[in-house]
């Protein structure tokens, strides 16, 4: 449960810095921690998969922060999330199983996979040094 709190605050901190342009009222932000915290229970994330997907989306804003904003950054949460599953779990499900569950199109989360990993330039390796700073910054937010 503090994995998910520690990287609701961590977007909070973008969101106060401007990083990501912000959320139109606190009731999204609201919004924006049930469907962590149900991404979470729903999907089985291991600590090492949420880890992973803290520093993914890290990545995306690092080389493509104007990208994200309150409209879309759900999806891309959520995208940065299903790679992680699919790179640390020995058994993950089709993407059209994580349509359903997020109520994207498969075809559109499809685009949305292939385009994510694009800007991230594949980076999808997380090292121990940054897996363990990730790890301390989400639990002692």
């Amino acid at each position: 449960m503090s994995l998910v709190q520690g990287f609701l605050a961590r977007i909070q901190r973008y969101l106060d810095k401007g990083v990501i342009l912000s959320l139109p009222d606190q009731k999204n932000l609201v919004k924006l921690s049930q469907f962590v915290q149900g991404m979470f229970e729903l999907m089985l994330f291991s600590e090492a998969c949420f880890v992973s997907m803290a520093v993914y989306f890290d990545r995306l804003l690092s080389k493509k922060n104007d990208l994200i904003n309150h409209l879309n950054m759900t999806r891309l949460i959520f995208i940065s999330g299903v790679l992680a599953i699919k790179m640390h779990d020995d058994f993950s499900y089709k993407n059209s199983y994580y349509a359903k569950i997020s109520g994207v199109p498969n075809h559109e989360l499809n685009d949305l996979e292939k385009s994510f990993l694009q800007w991230i330039e594949y980076s999808l390796l997380v090292n121990k040094e940054e897996y363990d700073k990730y790890y301390t910054s989400l639990t002692n937010f």
